[in-house]
């Protein structure tokens, strides 16, 4: 028949086993003849022997349901203890889990970002900050610091897309003070960049406990930008928290590299130096 579905195969069958305590009714036993005299009240005839039938035994549960029964209680438990012993919330400010950084970051030791999708193909001369940002197709960090939860409970990450995604409250993030160390921001087309600047830092207050991660952080205050060979030193001011902007030569470029030079100290006890936003204006050439 069109459709039916196949007869299971032997493997796919199964069958209840066996109960060896279940027994087949005992077959009837005629008459036994006996002695005369051997049952006085019987008057001579032979007694009958009545077959006993024994209660049949409820069938055992089969061992497939009781192995469910096992696996369910195991992921309950997997799930308990895996509540029990994640990131507690409000951890955000600590990231003992990464190591801090090396003198020297090599390229093996960076973690580059690079563009999900295909990036966008401006027209020539457009120019802005959103433009631009759409036309970068890979971020190299030296380290990224490991996830965190706020105090809400959430999950937050540290990742070099953040140094690109529009919204300065997230933030690339890296264990101690990353002076001397560089980013590498690489095009997908050749631009001309006219301005660059940046959120030289975390700039977020914690929604649920009010902490300030941006005082809580190290905070860059002096970079140098270098592009299309030329090189620019820019000086940001600490507490600043909106993007902080340098004049660039415009020269066609696709790579434009970022020196942290120095930074300030964030709260007692944090050793970790974040930037919130890398800000980009100039026009495709």
């Amino acid at each position: 028949m069109p459709g039916a579905l196949p007869p299971p195969t032997p493997a796919e069958a199964w069958e209840l086993p066996a109960n060896p305590m279940r027994e087949a009714p005992t077959a009837p036993v005629g008459p036994l003849p006996l002695p005369p005299g051997a049952f006085p009240d019987s008057g001579g005839r032979a007694a009958t022997r009545v077959p006993v039938r024994h209660p049949r035994r409820p069938p055992t549960a089969p061992p497939l349901v009781a192995a469910l029964v096992l696996a369910l209680v195991g992921v309950g438990g997997l799930a308990f203890a895996v509540r029990h012993n994640g990131s507690r919330p409000g951890a955000e400010s600590s990231t003992a889990a990464t190591s801090p950084l090396r003198p020297a970051a090599t390229a093996a030791r960076a973690r580059p970002f690079s563009s999900p999708a295909s990036p966008a193909k401006a027209s020539p001369g457009t120019a802005g900050t959103s433009a631009l940002r759409r036309l970068v197709a890979r971020v190299l960090v030296p380290g990224t610091a490991a996830s965190a939860l706020d105090a809400a409970g959430a999950r937050v990450t540290y990742g070099a897309g953040h140094l690109v995604d529009g919204d300065p409250a997230t933030a690339w993030r890296t264990r101690g003070n990353a002076a001397g160390h560089t980013i590498i921001v690489t095009f997908s087309e050749s631009v001309v960049l006219t301005r660059v600047g940046l959120v030289n830092g975390y700039a977020k207050i914690d929604a649920a406990s009010g902490v300030d991660r941006y005082r809580q952080n190290r905070r860059v205050v002096r970079v140098t930008w270098r592009a299309g060979g030329h090189a620019v030193h820019q000086r940001l001011t600490d507490g600043v928290r909106t993007p902080q902007f340098v004049a660039f030569p415009a020269t066609p470029t696709r790579t434009l590299t970022l020196r942290i030079d120095a930074t300030a100290r964030g709260g007692a006890g944090f050793d970790d130096t974040a930037l919130g936003e890398l800000e980009l204006e100039g026009r495709t050439a």
